[in-house]
């Protein structure tokens, strides 16, 4: 019985666990660029990167041959790829239509120091700013959302502000995930015997 009640708890907690949304947030606005993963309640920097101290200046080590060879190294084959594109983007398909955007907020300011054009350029915005949206709508799940457009005739130059939040359950990214990694380890493999038999024919 007790073996029961542990094989339920630690089936509750997976399920918990695919139930988890992971998500990224990020927004641009005076302060720069920044970017934050999310892993249920815990959050933690992506960029920018959070600056470390500088240790004591070291002379410069020789490099090994090793890591020459490692700088110097090429790009695959775009043979070795092809195989992986498919499934990629049959991936990338059902993640957009399951990635939910929970917040979406937009602030564009036109500006410019000819008045007439601050004017043009407000009304290009909220007419671009209008169709980006309907798009996103027909792709995306958004939650929530926050789209402002003005014109400001004392400034001589546009600003944006701008912040996303996307989130995915974990046990979404796992079913993508899974047969995606499936697929690169037989086509590996396949690479992998039919250099063994190059091999073999060249004795």
């Amino acid at each position: 019985m007790t073996a029961l009640w542990i094989l339920g708890i630690l089936l509750l907690l997976f399920v918990a666990f695919l139930l988890l949304r992971v998500g990224v947030s990020a927004s641009y606005d005076e302060d720069g660029a920044r970017a934050d993963a999310r892993l249920g309640p815990v959050r933690f920097r992506l960029y920018p990167p959070k600056e470390k101290k500088k240790p004591p200046e070291e002379r410069p080590k020789p490099k090994r041959p090793e890591a020459e060879a490692e700088e110097k190294k090429k790009g695959g084959a775009l043979e070795n790829l092809r195989p992986l594109l498919g499934p990629l983007f049959d991936a990338l398909g059902k993640l957009r239509r399951r990635l939910r955007v929970d917040r979406l907020s937009i602030d564009f300011t036109a500006a410019s120091d000819d008045p007439s054009r601050a004017a043009m350029e407000f009304g290009y915005a909220s007419a671009g700013l209008g169709t980006l949206l309907a798009l996103l709508e027909n792709t995306l799940d958004i939650r929530e959302r926050d789209i402002r457009t003005q014109v400001d005739f004392t400034r001589e130059t546009p600003l944006i502000r701008a912040a996303a939040a996307l989130s995915v359950r974990i046990g979404t990214l796992l079913a993508i995930a899974l047969p995606l990694a499936v697929t690169y380890w037989k086509n590996r493999k396949k690479q992998a015997a039919e250099k063994q038999g190059g091999k073999d024919h060249g004795k």
